[in-house]
């Protein structure tokens, strides 16, 4: 499960979708010289990617702290120099890619987790919340984060585009 499954452009921003481990995804943005990570559990395809393209990658946005969407950080942190957003972040609005992104508190699966909104490419990034086939179990968050952090997904406009950290189907 070690390819590019997907590529789909939103404006000016080139979103691939990498499968990584068994059953994870990594999200990679980028506008053609600056790229954004979204997790970052193997990150060999990134690599290639942003070697191969000579981008220059800026931040990696980390959505929870589980292993299997952090343990690329340090190896991007040495061979890049980019540093890794913690989820525990405040929820606020920033700019990305000429973007605005808003880091959205969603707890729930865990204590600490956050989603990435980018409303003018109508994207949200999940994590573990809101995944393919269902949801993160509650490991160290409570079912009220969780049904409160999901009802923050549902009010997002209809037409954005979810996209979770896992491929349980």
């Amino acid at each position: 499960m070690n390819k590019l499954i997907k590529q789909m452009t939103f404006h000016s921003i080139r979103l691939r979708i990498f499968p990584v481990l068994n059953d994870n995804f990594v999200y990679l943005l980028d506008d053609g010289n600056h790229a954004v990570l979204i997790d970052a559990g193997d990150v060999k395809q990134v690599i290639d990617v942003v070697n191969n393209e000579r981008l220059k990658l800026l931040q990696v946005l980390i959505t929870h702290d589980h292993k299997d969407h952090t343990m690329g950080c340090r190896i991007l942190q040495e061979k890049f120099g980019v540093l890794s957003r913690s989820p525990s972040v405040s929820s606020r609005t920033e700019e990305w890619l000429g973007f605005s992104c808003e880091v959205v508190s969603t707890p729930g699966h865990t204590k600490v987790d956050k989603s990435f909104y980018f409303p003018d490419l109508k994207i949200v990034f999940t994590g573990d919340l809101l995944i393919n086939g269902g949801c993160g179990r509650v490991i160290d968050g409570t079912m009220e984060k969780l049904f409160n952090s999901l009802k923050k997904i549902k009010n997002l406009p209809d037409e954005t585009l979810v996209l979770g950290g896992h491929d349980y189907l």
